[in-house]
C-alpha cells in the first residue's frame, strides 16, 4: 500500500482546522511490514508536497505529482512529475510543470506499463484571466519522452454540446489492451464550480490521439468507465438525490440500466469493470458490495450490512468506497468509510475469503491523506 501522509499543525483555537504544511509518500506491504520512505519528510520552510500518487500496473514504480510553494499564500507554485521505485530507490523528475505551463493532475499508467497520461486543469479558482489553451490530456513514454498534447477540444470550445468558457477534463481509464483511452469533459459554468444541468461527455481516445468518439452525452453524467475490451461502456447518471448506473455497448446510442445506487455519486468510488470478466460490474451502494452482469442484470451480493465484519450501525454506516481491483479480477479491494485512515478490507470476487488490512500508524502530528493500493 502506498500512503500520502500529511504533516499538519494543530489548530489554535477551533478543532478540525488543522494546518497542512508537507506531504510525503510512504509504502508497505499489505500486512504492515517492510514500510519505506519513498519520498523524505519535507521540512515546514520548504512547502512541499508530494501526492497523487499512482501505481504501475506491475507495482515495481509509482508516479505523483510534488508541488512546491513558492511564497506562503501558495498563490504561486511549482509543479512537477516524479517517478520512484517501490523500495525508495531511482526517484527521478518525470516532468517540469513549467513544460506544460503547471495545473499536472492525477497521473497514471497504461495497463501496458510504457505509457503515462496525466492532465492539465485550472488550479486556482479566483483567476479571472481567460483559461489558456494547453489545458487538457498529456502523454508521454515512461521514460519522460515523447510528450505530447493529446487532441482534446480548446477551452470554450462549443464541441461536444459546450457552451461555457470553462471545463474539466479527467481522465478515467483504459481498455485493457492500452490502446484506448476514456475520458470525462464536464463543462462549468464559473471557474470552479461544476454544473450536472449542462451535458457532459464520457470520450474515448486511442492512444495515438487520430481517433475520437463520443460514447455518452448527458446531463448529470458523473462518471463512467471503458470496458476491459472496449465494447461497453459503464456510467452514472446524477438525478436529484439518485444515482443511476447504466451500460451500452461503445457503438450504440442505447443504454440499458442496471441499478439504482442509493447511495449516490462519487466519482471514481462506485464502481469498476471486473477484468477477466467482459459483462462484469463491481459497484459499491452504501454497505453493499456486489456484482453485476452487464448482459443479464443477475446481481450477487459479496458483502452486505449484515454479512459486513464489524457489523454495520448507525455509528458505523459503512459508506463503502472501492479502492482497488486486482488485474487478475480475483480480488477487489474497498474502505469502510471515505476516511483513508481506516481499514481497508479486500474480498476475493466469488465472495469466498476476505480479510482486513489495517493501516499503518502514523506519529504525532502526521495524518493519512490518502492510501492507494495495489492488488496483483
Amino acid at each position: 500500500m502506498l500512503y500520502e501522509l500529511h504533516s499538519v499543525v494543530p489548530p489554535k483555537s477551533e478543532p478540525g482546522t488543522e494546518t497542512v504544511t508537507g506531504s510525503w509518500l510512504e509504502v508497505s506491504r499489505l500486512d504492515r511490514s517492510g514500510r519505506v520512505v519513498l519520498t523524505r519528510r519535507p521540512a515546514p520552510a520548504d512547502r512541499r508536497f508530494d501526492g497523487d500518487a499512482a501505481w504501475s500496473p506491475d507495482g515495481s514504480h509509482a508516479v505523483f505529482v510534488r508541488e512546491t510553494l513558492l511564497e506562503p499564500t501558495g498563490d504561486f507554485r511549482l509543479q512537477a512529475l516524479y517517478v520512484v521505485n517501490r523500495d525508495g530507490s531511482g526517484l527521478r523528475k518525470f516532468l517540469e510543470g513549467g513544460a506544460v505551463g503547471g495545473g499536472i493532475e492525477h497521473p497514471f499508467w497504461s495497463p501496458d506499463g510504457k505509457t503515462i497520461v496525466f492532465q492539465r486543469n485550472i488550479l486556482q479558482c479566483w483567476v479571472t484571466v481567460e483559461a489558456p489553451s494547453d489545458l487538457g490530456l498529456y502523454r508521454a513514454a515512461a521514460d519522460g519522452s515523447g510528450l505530447r498534447r493529446l487532441p482534446t477540444p480548446p477551452a470554450g470550445s462549443s464541441q461536444h454540446g459546450f457552451h461555457g468558457t470553462f471545463y474539466e477534463i479527467r481522465a478515467l481509464n483504459w481498455s485493457a489492451d492500452s490502446k484506448t483511452l476514456l475520458y470525462l469533459l464536464a463543462p462549468y459554468r464559473s471557474r470552479c464550480v461544476g454544473d450536472y444541468e449542462l451535458p457532459s461527455s464520457a470520450v474515448a481516445i486511442s492512444a495515438d490521439g487520430t481517433r475520437r468518439r463520443v460514447l455518452v452525452h448527458a446531463s448529470g453524467l458523473a462518471d463512467a468507465q471503458l470496458s476491459p475490451d472496449a465494447r461497453h461502456v459503464a456510467y452514472t447518471i446524477r438525478a436529484h438525490e439518485r444515482c443511476d448506473l447504466f451500460v451500452r455497448a461503445t457503438g450504440s446510442q442505447r443504454s440499458r440500466l442496471l441499478l439504482h445506487l442509493r447511495s449516490g455519486c462519487t466519482p471514481g468510488g462506485e464502481f469498476a469493470w471486473l477484468p477477466g470478466r467482459a459483462e462484469g460490474v463491481v459497484y459499491a451502494d452504501g454497505a453493499t458490495i456486489g456484482i453485476v452482469d452487464a448482459q443479464t442484470l443477475r446481481t450477487r451480493v459479496l458483502v452486505s450490512r449484515r454479512s459486513a465484519a464489524p457489523p454495520c450501525s448507525d455509528r458505523d454506516p459503512c459508506l463503502n468506497e472501492l479502492l482497488a481491483v486486482a488485474a487478475s479480477g480475483r480480488e477487489i479491494a474497498y474502505r469502510r468509510t471515505l476516511d483513508p485512515g481506516d481499514p481497508v478490507h479486500v474480498i476475493s470476487s466469488d465472495g469466498g475469503h476476505a480479510w482486513t488490512i489495517p493501516t499503518i500508524r502514523p506519529p504525532r502530528r502526521v495524518e493519512i491523506g490518502d492510501v492507494h493500493v495495489h492488488l496483483n
